[in-house]
């Protein structure tokens, strides 16, 4: 079987946004966000037609 390894990162067009949600009694009180990762790189290996493993380094500025 053929092994391949694709790796992408926000320069191919690509966004990633992590969204947040709340549950429970206090939901009426918490807040839905959708954050915004600028500066982010994924890694997919293959294995065949089958991803055998993925990793993600994602980075935010804290400040905003």
């Amino acid at each position: 079987m053929s092994t391949e390894t694709w790796t992408l990162d926000a320069s191919h067009g690509g966004q990633l946004a992590v969204r947040t949600d709340v549950t429970g009694k206090a939901s009426k009180m918490g807040h839905r966000l959708t954050i915004a990762v600028t500066s982010w790189t994924a890694t997919v290996e293959w294995s065949g037609d089958a991803p055998t493993a993925v990793t993600l380094d994602a980075r935010w500025d804290r400040s905003m």
